[in-house]
């Protein structure tokens, strides 16, 4: 969020800023820095301000009384630009407890009924491998 933005609501799908309050670095993220945790494989956040290499005047536009200090004159690369989602059906709203439950029978039968959906005949196939496996 830039400081005209401060206290704004933001809508879902919307770009934001996020400013780190200690370090007044913006928040990035970058696709060469991975990490794998419980949830799978995330995006590593940083601090780090991403922006624009071009020169952006502000002396001399602080000068004429056309911009303040306080504000950010150059543009942010897409490492520093989030975005905020809300979940994409309503059923993704439980706690993290529950979602942690894990079936193998649920799995199982989740697997089958897709395999079903898209051949018939692939459930008794996959039932010989798997007997055949064990």
């Amino acid at each position: 969020m830039r400081f005209e933005m401060q206290g704004e609501i933001v809508k879902a799908g919307d770009p934001v800023l996020i400013r780190h309050h200690n370090t007044c670095s913006y928040l990035a993220a970058d696709n060469k820095r991975k990490v794998k945790n419980d949830f799978g494989t995330e995006l590593e956040v940083y601090c780090c301000s991403h922006s624009t290499k071009n020169k952006s005047q502000n002396l001399e536009m602080e000068y004429k009384g056309r911009l303040t200090s306080d504000v950010p004159t150059k543009f942010h690369e897409e490492f520093n630009v989030f975005y905020i989602h809300t979940a994409p059906e309503k059923n993704f709203d439980r706690e993290l407890e529950e979602l942690q439950k894990f079936d193998v029978n649920d799995l199982i039968k989740d697997l089958a009924k897709k395999i079903f959906e898209v051949s018939e005949n692939a459930v008794p196939a996959l039932d010989q491998i798997f007997s055949a496996m064990d």
